[in-house]
């Protein structure tokens, strides 16, 4: 009967290659807190909407943010996986967590305040 193998003897070319996100668990940390400082500028855009630029600069920011901060939830639930013991991970991926509930409150306003936009306005 085969047993599993441990991550660690496993030859490489048979894992995960996460560098193509992040080089390393350092140039993760840099860029969950940037992701994390560049919530508050969505402050900025709330009860603003109707203006055509700020809109147009809103939405521009908003995929920029949800694209980066999906690749910090990527790369730490992929560490995770990797090894479901390893504490390190666990944390990583418990922050990515609290980051995108972050950023969901932080941009909760987008939606509701185009919806509210007349036909006219959108045109």
């Amino acid at each position: 009967m085969d047993t599993i193998k441990k991550r660690e003897n496993i030859e490489e070319k048979y894992t995960w290659n996460l560098a193509h996100i992040f080089e390393t668990d350092n140039a993760w940390q840099t860029e969950y807190e940037a992701i994390e400082n560049c919530l508050a500028k969505f402050d900025e855009f709330k009860d603003n909407l109707a203006n055509e630029e700020t809109l147009f600069t809103c939405l521009d920011a908003n995929s920029d943010i949800t694209m980066r901060a999906s690749k910090i939830y990527v790369y730490a639930n992929q560490k995770l996986h990797e090894n479901m013991a390893d504490t390190t991970a666990q944390g990583m991926s418990g922050r990515a967590d609290n980051l995108m509930l972050k950023l969901n409150l932080a941009t909760s306003f987008i939606t509701p305040e185009i919806l509210s936009l007349s036909n006219d306005k959108l045109n």
